[in-house]
């Protein structure tokens, strides 16, 4: 019984530790802090303009998806 605990506590750790190499979740993460720090600095300065990064960074991200399904894809059928 300690042996499959120890073996799930290893994948549970693995899989962490896979997701938090993710490329998406990378993305997301920046594009998130870097609307952030620009609706930051907007307040310090006072400006009321709203600002549209945040919708351009999630259309980056799903291009960056779409892209990366179509290459997914493609690879499935190739190895056919």
């Amino acid at each position: 019984m300690l042996t499959a605990l120890l073996g799930l506590l290893f994948w549970w750790l693995k899989r962490r530790a896979a997701a938090a190499d993710d490329p998406n979740n990378q993305n997301k993460k920046r594009y998130e802090q870097i609307d952030e720090d620009i609706a930051n600095s907007e307040r310090r300065a006072g400006t009321d303009a709203p600002y549209h990064g945040q919708v351009n960074a999630t259309a980056d991200l799903d291009e960056l998806e779409r892209l990366q399904r179509a290459k997914s894809s493609g690879d499935q059928r190739g190895s056919k």
